[in-house]
């Protein structure tokens, strides 16, 4: 029977630094695209291509209809409508315009024109519309939303948390053309800093949303990665849920077979990026959880940001984008690689959170009160009262 060990011991702690951005932030997008829109991207991005051509995953089939069986739809676009009631700019105003706003949003949360055509087309002045979307910008959740583009959505970001003079804002305005042609060290050239301070600013933007409105599609579960906890093959890709990138190699004299060779290359090392991401990722969490995956635990052990990236050599923020964009199926079910995550007690840094709980819902059930169950595990009483209050116990 599973159990969870409630003798205290000391346990070392280990103090981990946040690794470097390994990948540009431009370069996130694609690393967490769900499958249903990536396939859509590639073959937009590879439409024209004689040369590279994009197959559907073989399952494609069994998302179809997807839509009809949810009972609602998350909607980022209805809530910003609801939000936007209070702007005092919309004030006296037609009804529709919240919505028609709305509309002008991308899937990322930014404007899909310049605000020259969008206040054209909504029949308003551009003094008006500026100041609509400065308000809008202020004020709405998920802050960076009405952007002009990547930079402005971090800087809207950066401002509303008070850090719009700090390092990383200082390297969107004064060094992005550097950080995406050179990367961050050609951003500390330019700016005159050292690589640590850029390197910190860098981990500052990675931590910030780049696709604030990405809520606002929904998306089937298609499952990426199977974990295999049982030390032979640990992790794999599902290849029948994955769209395939075909080469026909052309013998052409021409310009144009050059150029879109480069462009299917870049898709194809995009593609390689993404996955072997993923499988750094899911083969460091299986490993960690491999007592939960097997059964042998019956919660997730201690797992967080830090230890992941500690292992693939990827920094925390692109550990959680990873993890929180990728299904898998395990032993115990398909279900995100982020519910495989769990952060430890300060008390009792060798019990994770998730097994705490898991103690709480048992012991509980059998009348085991709250200084019982602290005693036990030598963790003080209010941890124990505060975790219970969470499960609603």
């Amino acid at each position: 029977m599973a159990s969870i060990n409630v003798t205290p011991s000391p346990v070392q702690r280990l103090e981990l630094q946040p690794l470097p951005l390994p990948i540009l932030i431009q370069e996130l997008k694609i690393l967490t695209m769900p499958l249903p829109e990536l396939t859509e991207h590639l073959s937009s991005k590879l439409g024209d291509n004689l040369i590279y051509r994009v197959d559907p995953p073989r399952s494609i089939g069994d998302w179809d209809g997807w839509e009809e069986r949810l009972t609602s739809q998350p909607s980022i676009g209805d809530d910003l409508i609801v939000q936007m009631a209070a702007l005092p700019a919309l004030k006296g105003r037609r009804d529709s315009l919240s919505r028609d706003l709305v509309d002008w949003l991308d899937y990322r949360g930014y404007l899909a024109g310049s605000e020259v055509d969008i206040a054209e087309n909504l029949g308003l002045d551009p003094e008006s519309l500026t100041e609509i979307l400065d308000q809008a910008r202020g004020s709405l959740d998920p802050p960076g939303i009405f952007a002009r583009d990547l930079t402005h959505c971090l800087l809207l970001q950066l401002a509303r948390m008070g850090r719009e003079q700090g390092d990383g804002a200082t390297l969107l305005r004064e060094a992005s053309e550097a950080l995406t042609s050179g990367g961050y060290s050609q951003a500390a050239i330019s700016l005159g800093w050292t690589e640590k301070r850029t390197k910190a600013a860098m981990d500052e933007l990675s931590r910030l949303d780049p696709s604030p409105g990405r809520a606002e599609r929904a998306h089937p579960v298609v499952p990426e990665v199977a974990l295999y906890p049982d030390g032979i093959r640990a992790a794999v890709l599902l290849e029948e849920n994955l769209p395939k990138i075909r080469m026909t190699p052309l013998e052409w004299d021409d310009h144009r077979i050059d150029a879109m060779t480069r462009e299917g290359l870049k898709v194809v090392k995009d593609m390689a990026r993404r996955y072997s991401t993923k499988i750094a990722v899911a083969l460091a969490l299986g490993d960690i959880q491999r007592s939960y995956l097997t059964g042998l635990s019956p919660a997730p052990g201690s797992a967080t940001l830090e230890d992941v990236g500690d292992r693939t050599g990827y920094c925390p923020s692109t550990v959680q984008r990873t993890a929180s964009s990728t299904w898998t199926t395990t032993p115990r079910g398909t279900m995100p690689l982020s519910n495989l995550f769990s952060r430890p007690l300060k008390a009792r840094p060798d019990i994770s959170v998730a097994q705490l709980r898991w103690v709480i819902e048992n012991r509980t059930a059998i009348g085991d009160g709250i200084g019982r169950i602290a005693k036990d595990l030598g963790i003080p009483v209010r941890t124990v009262s505060w975790h219970r209050s969470k499960m609603g116990k």
